[in-house]
């Protein structure tokens, strides 16, 4: 392809999103689409002007026998010639049913980082949907551009929706497409990013984040939350546990462990439902994680638990699995502090092994003093009763301010607020 063409590309990306918006792309291109050019152009993108190009200079084309003259003339730096060229390759693009025809358009849209600053949202957002509702272009290489941009940068966050949008479109929603579809419907929520607030849609696109085989547990949380208060859906209990139980067995899913763990120390897991949480559970029990242990041992310990009553024989080979996934991790080269919580819980309970309410006051200790709320929880319930520590309820009340200033609900509870 010619040097000159390339920069003549690149200029298609603010021309073209002008023309399709009806907005002007700069102060020195006022003029409009030209009106010229028919629907059903054959022109091709791909053409590249040859070396000794006979083409006369040309402020502006309208025709596509005037494409190559207008060419040359946006190369000699020509702001009229190059509105023209681009609002007459955006025309050709739109009609097309080539792919080809489309390539270097949606390229330079895709990588030129001037167009981050001179396309407006929508006019982007519409022109890559229209790409990949037609197939003119592999619409889920979006997702990886979206990738190289900033997560706050409009044309990153474009590049996520229009994947997602893709992948929806085509069915082929994988670990890529379901974050993509995640961060859409975030923004769906928030109104951001140049898009209008749509609640309902936004629970629909972070599902597709927590589906059978792929598992964010922010996600998972976020739309169980919405069914269990029927907020913008149909208050379903159901299927807030169906949500919490997949968020659950995602890599350390503490809340949803614990919506998980209320609901059934208070009888409310109904029987029906049982064996699809315990089906979920044991999904992110049996997942490997780092050092060939389970990704998910909160699962593990979780579904432990449901069993202890009905198979006590299971449920010990469950805590053990958990036990030694928690400990590595807690005590490893690099210490995740919340499963020091964890492990905690396990010691404080005596899930699979001896009770020991001191060994779970230093675990709990470790973790509060690192942030982790579950752990101030756990250390202030223990020192009010005076378990494994130094009676004080003081002390004890301060704990439980901290966890519940860190958002930790079990500890607002316990305060009363």
């Amino acid at each position: 392809m010619a040097v000159g063409f390339v920069k003549a590309v690149a200029t298609v990306s603010c021309v073209a999103g002008a023309a399709l918006l009806g907005v002007s792309c700069g102060a020195d291109i006022k003029s409009a689409p030209p009106s010229g050019v028919a629907s059903n152009s054959e022109v091709s993108l791909t053409e590249t002007v040859p070396a000794n190009d006979p083409s006369p200079m040309i402020e502006s084309c309208n025709e596509k026998s005037e494409i190559d003259s207008c060419r040359k003339s946006c190369e000699a730096d020509e702001s009229k010639a190059c509105e023209s060229l681009g609002s007459l390759l955006y025309r050709v693009c739109r009609s097309s049913k080539v792919p080809e025809d489309c390539e270097p358009y949606l390229a330079a849209i895709t990588h030129d980082d001037n167009a981050d600053k001179e396309i407006p949202p929508e006019g982007r957002r519409e022109h890559f949907k229209f790409a990949c509702e037609k197939d003119l272009a592999d619409c889920r290489t979006y997702i990886t551009g979206g990738m190289h941009h900033h997560r706050d940068n409009d044309l990153g966050f474009d590049l996520y929706s229009v994947g997602c949008l893709s992948a929806r479109l085509h069915e082929t929603i994988d670990t890529a497409a379901a974050g993509a579809c995640d961060r859409y419907g975030q923004a769906l929520w928030a109104g951001s990013h140049g898009l209008k607030a749509d609640k309902k849609s936004a629970i629909r696109y972070r599902a597709e984040n927590c589906g059978d085989t792929e598992v964010n547990s922010d996600a998972c949380i976020f739309v169980g939350n919405c069914f269990e208060s029927g907020e913008y859906v149909q208050q379903s209990d159901d299927q807030a546990l169906r949500y919490w139980a997949r968020g659950c067995s995602g890599y350390v899913g503490e809340d949803a462990c614990d919506f998980l763990a209320d609901r059934f120390d208070a009888g409310t897991l109904t029987t029906s439902m049982q064996p699809e949480v315990e089906s979920e559970l044991q999904k992110g029990c049996d997942a490997k994680g780092g050092g060939n242990l389970p990704r998910a041992p909160e699962a593990c310990v979780i579904l432990g638990e449901m069993k202890s009553a009905t198979d006590p024989k299971a449920a010990k080979a469950l805590f053990d699995r958990a036990a030694v996934a928690l400990d590595h991790a807690c005590n490893g080269e690099y210490p995740e502090m919340l499963t020091c919580a964890l492990l905690a819980h396990m010691k404080r309970s005596g899930l699979g092994m001896p009770v020991d309410t001191k060994g779970a006051a230093q675990l709990y200790k470790r973790a509060c003093e690192s942030g982790v709320a579950r752990g101030c929880y756990g250390l202030g319930m223990l020192t009010r009763f005076g378990n494994g520590a130094i009676k004080d309820e003081g002390a004890a009340a301060a704990l439980l301010k901290k966890a519940c200033d860190r958002g930790y609900e079990a500890a607002c509870k316990q305060l009363g607020e």
